[in-house]
């Protein structure tokens, strides 16, 4: 594993150490380490960062070891998209992966919504996560009836708030909506509000203080949704980009490390390495009669060197074996992930260009209307202008009627 994340062997074991006391599995344990390893080497951050990262995102949403890999994923493309990095994304999440969680929002919907926040604001991770944290914790706060909030905002309050931009805050049932379905409606009509709406609207969803943040989020909201998409369909992100970090010379000097470890640990265990150890020691007890006997001493020497020499090779050559079938297993690995970036940019291409199809058709729709407007808004001007004469109108009436029939 270490020679696989571009790790040495006692960080691995750290790793793995950290995730045993946290009750683990050794199968869970195997997963989660590759994982955090991994994470931190794209990241740029120690081992025991990335445990704590990955453990705060994974528990937060209830999520089983074996998507350990997927998290970092989404951490992994949302940093390569955006104007963010791994850590920033990692440590906003942590601040707010419970509430999301208990609210009804996805992974990856939250993780748009801090992405945007970070990337319009450029203030601190651990702020934008608290103002979505405070959002979160406002609406679950309205879920009792009657409640009302510290700065005196009730539900009447924000369910009218909403309710001016043709949002609905509760079900036919009268249940509250999850929320993710809530602020997904909001930031598609966000844009059309004029400012006045959009304060109220923020000041009652997210408070005075966070408000900014909160419409830092909802402004521009395709592009919050391209980001969810983002994350949506990271797979293969962190096995890419760590693909190319373990081409270059840091990780090559890692492998050196790695390999000179297990050849010592190799020799150390050896049952010939121990019996030539043996044999010194009997030498040194013997000194002065072994030196005294020239040619058994140098017999003792030759044999010992010959011995010492052999493994050596063996182990030098498992050795080289082992890392060409790494570097093969390594740019497998490292296509198949190409392979599957090369898919989703196809898929998110042809997302687009329904996007732009649709808008289009949209705008000539629009258009058309338009037009007819003018048009039947020309015929009732004539039928005016014609009845004030005291002329016949009867063929223009039945024109209009035409007109708005159509």
């Amino acid at each position: 594993m270490a020679n696989a994340t571009g790790k040495t062997t006692t960080e691995i074991a750290n790793m793995a150490t950290k995730f045993y006391q946290q009750g683990k599995s050794t199968s869970q344990v195997m997963q989660l380490t590759e994982a955090a390893a991994k994470a931190a080497t794209i990241a740029g951050i120690d081992g025991s960062r990335s445990i704590d990262l990955l453990t705060n995102a994974m528990n937060g949403f209830q999520m089983a070891s074996s998507k350990a890999m997927e998290v970092s994923d989404k951490f992994a493309s949302l940093a390569a998209s955006a104007a963010t990095d791994y850590e920033e994304l990692a440590t906003a999440l942590s601040k707010v992966a419970a509430q999301a969680n208990l609210a009804g929002m996805s992974m990856d919907f939250t993780l748009g919504m801090l992405t945007k926040g970070i990337e319009v604001t450029r203030e601190a991770p651990e702020t934008i996560g608290t103002a979505l944290k405070t959002v979160i914790a406002r609406m679950r706060e309205l879920t009792d009836y009657g409640k009302t909030l510290e700065d005196n905002v009730d539900v009447n309050r924000v369910e009218k708030a909403l309710g001016n931009i043709g949002v609905e805050l509760r079900d036919e049932s009268g249940q509250f909506r999850d929320l993710e379905e809530v602020l997904t409606e909001v930031g598609k009509k966000w844009d059309t509000l004029n400012k006045n709406q959009q304060a109220n609207v923020a000041v009652a969803l997210a408070g005075t203080r966070q408000q900014s943040r909160l419409i830092a989020m909802m402004q521009d909201f395709d592009r919050t949704l391209e980001l969810v998409d983002i994350s949506a369909n990271s797979y293969g992100a962190t096995m890419a980009q760590s693909g190319k970090y373990m081409e270059g010379l840091e990780a090559s000097t890692t492998l050196l490390t790695n390999a000179w470890q297990e050849l010592i640990l190799s020799l150390t265990k050896s049952d010939a390495i121990i019996g030539v150890v043996n044999l010194l020691t009997f030498g040194v007890e013997k000194l002065t009669e072994i030196v005294q006997n020239g040619p058994l001493f140098t017999g003792i020497l030759i044999t010992a060197a010959t011995l010492g020499s052999g493994i050596l090779a063996n182990k030098i050559q498992e050795w080289t074996l082992s890392l060409k079938q790494h570097e093969l297993d390594k740019k497998r690995n490292l296509l198949a992930a190409q392979q599957n970036l090369a898919k989703q940019k196809t898929i998110k291409a042809e997302k687009q260009l329904a996007v732009e199809q649709a808008k289009t058709a949209l705008s000539t729709a629009r258009k058309a209307k338009e037009e007819a407007f003018i048009t039947k808004e020309k015929t009732r001007q004539l039928i005016k202008d014609k009845q004030a004469r005291g002329e016949d109108v009867s063929k223009e009436m039945a024109q209009l009627a035409q007109e708005t029939a159509e």
